[in-house]
């Protein structure tokens, strides 16, 4: 429900509602809905709005050069840092590093955006992948671009006959310069994009998934590549990630696959799995352990932070860098945390950031360019969400509840 702006500073009941239920309360001159984005660590691709050579550390949060209109954050990619954003009118905006023309612009060249773009079209949801990009027009047909090298652009076919089906369409070292539709089916309604694999959820909360799975990463019960989407048993909210890959049932209980060398997995072991494999507890939020870290973090009902996984420079928080197998559980009252490459943030239930991990050249979360194996408190107050990429950080201010783990149940068309 929107919040109401008929009088600054004066709330109606649902107004109160809906700012206590987000466990964020403010009041002042603006009205406290304005939502402020603020970016920290290293801009070299024009992911800080700056120039795309310029290295830009930033060791602490400031105002993003890209303004506060900004209202869901959809994407993130690993290898070069780059971000997929939705405004507060629906449409979709990318920038940062470009490679494989990942962002999606159907330009030649791949060149990076140092400020938002608009993605052309029409869309209901946007992701990023690796090297590569998904979305779901709101006419419900689903679309892939970018780097296509493990049959992750869905296209049923191999690049010989791509061409063919996408005469309008330049393919040139295993990267699509144009948006390519991924069958005829006009009910999809979520996409993710994983490290070189895509998933996506039909109407009725049926998921499919398409591209590399050397390790299980499809959740289809074996390790084969597929060039098209193939249905990963049961019914589902989202699946996203990448090494390894986490989803979330309709029944609230959330479910693990893939590679798993570092315990990742959380099930105490380093086997890999190619089925999905319940993660126990009841959460509110697990990141989706993209960014190839391979490590995971969730936040329980009871607002306890639990990580697991690779350790290396600290990540996971708990004062030491022995990697985990089962989760351990970081100290303190946690509502959101999201990862890095080798670095987390997250926000405790009173509006502080923590940070901890790898933090080199003050490209993370701090300026003494230190890693942390602990969480560090970060300035700033009434931060909502966090959005962690490769090589640095978006943290938004309080205003609207994040709703990437909300569970869009759809009658089946």
């Amino acid at each position: 429900m929107p919040v109401s702006k008929q009088k600054k500073g004066t709330f109606t009941l649902d107004d109160a509602y809906h700012r206590l239920a987000a466990d964020c309360w403010s009041y002042g001159a603006t009205d406290s809905d304005e939502e402020q984005m603020y970016r920290m660590g290293k801009g070299n691709h024009g992911q800080f709005g700056r120039c795309s050579t310029c290295p830009d550390n930033v060791g602490y949060p400031q105002p993003s050069a890209e303004g506060n209109d900004w209202r869901h954050r959809s994407g993130k990619n690993s290898s070069v840092c780059a971000i997929v954003v939705k405004k507060s009118d629906g449409t979709f905006w990318a920038w940062g590093g470009n490679s494989h023309n990942k962002l999606g612009m159907e330009q030649r060249g791949g060149w990076h955006r140092s400020s938002p773009s608009q993605i052309p079209g029409d869309w209901c949801d946007v992701a990023l992948g690796h090297q590569s990009g998904i979305g779901v027009k709101c006419d419900g047909t689903l679309w892939t671009w970018g780097y296509g090298n493990h049959g992750q652009a869905g296209l049923w076919c191999s690049s010989g006959c791509q061409l063919c089906v996408h005469p309008g369409c330049t393919y040139t070292n295993q990267s699509y310069s144009c948006k390519l539709q991924v069958g005829t089916q006009t009910n999809w309604i979520k996409a993710h994009g994983g490290y070189h694999q895509n998933f996506a959820i039909r109407a009725g909360n049926c998921a499919y998934s398409f591209g590399y799975s050397a390790h299980g990463e499809l959740g289809v019960h074996n390790t084969t590549y597929y060039s098209s989407p193939v249905q990963v048993g049961g019914s589902w909210c989202f699946i996203k990630g990448g090494y390894p890959v986490v989803g979330k049932k309709t029944d609230g209980s959330h479910w693990v696959w893939g590679h798993n060398n570092h315990g990742q997995l959380g099930n105490n072991n380093t086997s890999n799995y190619s089925s999905p494999i319940t993660l126990p507890g009841t959460w509110i939020h697990v990141t989706d352990g993209g960014q190839g870290q391979q490590a995971m973090y969730g936040i329980k009902n009871d607002n306890t932070l639990w990580a697991w996984g690779h350790n290396n420079h600290g990540r996971l928080g708990i004062n030491c860098t022995s990697n985990k197998s089962s989760p351990v559980q970081v100290p303190g009252c946690w509502i959101y945390v999201d990862s890095g490459c080798r670095h987390v943030v997250a926000i405790r239930n009173d509006g502080t950031a923590w940070g901890w991990g790898h933090n080199t050249t003050n490209q993370r979360f701090h300026c003494s360019g230190m890693d942390f194996s602990s969480p560090i408190q970060l300035p700033g107050c009434n931060w909502k969400y966090v959005l962690g990429g490769r090589e640095g950080t978006w943290l938004f201010t309080c205003g609207r509840r994040l709703v990437d783990d909300d569970c869009r149940c759809v009658i089946t068309q």
